[in-house]
C-alpha cells in the first residue's frame, strides 16, 4: 500500500507501526502527553490546542519517523485541510486566566483632561522643590498629559521659578508609542509550546521553548498567550511577574494587557 495515498493522520500511524514504534515510544520521545499522540494518530484537531502547535507536533513527529522535508509540508498541509474548521481570528477561545491586577497598569491611556491637570500640578511642585536643593542641574519632566504653566492654578512664585530653568520640557507620549514598549519574558524549566498574539491580534510567536531557555518579546498589547505546559513556565510582564494558574491543567490561555 502507498502510505502517501493515506489520510495524513494514517501515514503518521502506518509509519509508525513499520518501524514498530509504540504511541508510549513517541509520547517519551517527543516529551508530549500520550494524548496528544493519539490526536494526532486519529486527526482531531480540536484536542490539539490550535494550528500553531499542530503544526510543531506534526514537525516533531515526523522527524522522529525521518520524513523528509517535503513529505513533512505535505503531511502538514494535507492535515490541515482536512481536520482544521472553518474559523476567523475573531473565534480566538476565551482566556482561562486574566490578571486585572497587572491590567490596570495600563488605563493610563484612558485618563481624561483633568488627570492630566492634576499630574502636571504635581510635577510642577515637585521640580520647584528640586530647585530649591540644586539650581544648576538640567531637568527633564515626563508626564502623560502636556499643559501650559497659565492653565494650571498654582501660585505665581511657583510659576515663576519653573519658568526660570530653561531646559525644562514637558512631554507628552502617544499611548500607542508606550503600548510598543510593553514586554513579556519567559524562563522555561520544562519543554512547552508557546503561541502569542499581540493587540492586532497577529501571531508574533510560536514555537517549542527547551527547558532552560529564556524569550523575550515587546509588542502592542493585549497580548493573548497559549502555554502547553504552563507548570514549566514562569512569566513577566513589564518587569512584574504573572501567575499562571495551571492547577487543573497543563494547558493555560491568558490575556495580559487589556485596558
Amino acid at each position: 500500500m502507498d502510505v502517501e495515498a493515506l489520510p495524513p493522520n494514517e501515514r503518521l500511524k502506518k509509519s509508525r507501526e513499520h518501524q514498530s514504534m509504540t504511541r508510549e515510544a513517541v509520547s517519551l520521545s517527543l516529551n508530549l502527553p500520550l494524548f496528544t499522540i493519539e490526536a494526532l494518530e486519529n486527526g482531531l484537531y480540536e484536542n490539539l490546542h490550535g494550528e500553531a502547535f499542530v503544526t510543531g507536533y506534526m514537525r516533531a513527529y515526523a522527524a522522529l519517523l525521518d520524513f523528509s522535508i517535503e513529505q513533512t509540508d505535505a503531511l502538514i498541509s494535507d492535515f490541515l485541510q482536512q481536520y482544521r474548521p472553518e474559523t476567523s481570528i475573531q473565534d480566538y477561545p476565551p482566556p482561562a486566566m486574566f490578571s486585572a491586577k497587572l491590567s490596570s497598569a495600563f488605563q493610563h491611556t484612558q485618563y481624561k483632561t483633568h488627570y492630566g491637570l492634576a499630574a502636571a500640578i504635581i510635577v510642577i511642585a515637585g521640580l520647584w522643590l528640586a530647585s530649591l536643593g540644586d539650581t544648576d542641574a538640567p531637568l527633564r519632566v515626563m508626564t502623560t498629559e502636556a499643559a501650559s504653566l497659565d492653565e494650571v492654578q498654582v501660585p505665581s512664585e511657583l510659576k515663576n521659578s519653573v519658568k526660570a530653568k530653561a531646559d525644562v520640557a514637558v512631554i507628552a507620549p502617544k499611548p500607542d508609542l508606550i503600548a510598543l514598549k510593553s514586554q513579556l519574558s519567559f524562563q522555561f524549566s520544562a519543554d512547552c509550546w508557546v503561541e502569542i498574539l499581540d493587540g492586532d491580534e497577529k501571531i508574533i510567536y510560536a514555537s517549542l521553548k527547551k527547558a532552560q531557555q529564556q524569550l523575550q518579546l515587546s509588542g502592542k498589547p493585549p497580548f493573548r498567550i497559549t502555554l502547553g505546559y504552563a507548570p514549566g513556565v514562569q512569566l513577566s510582564y513589564n518587569g512584574r511577574p504573572v501567575e499562571l494558574n495551571s492547577t487543573n491543567a497543563d494547558l493555560v490561555k491568558l490575556v495580559l494587557g487589556n485596558s
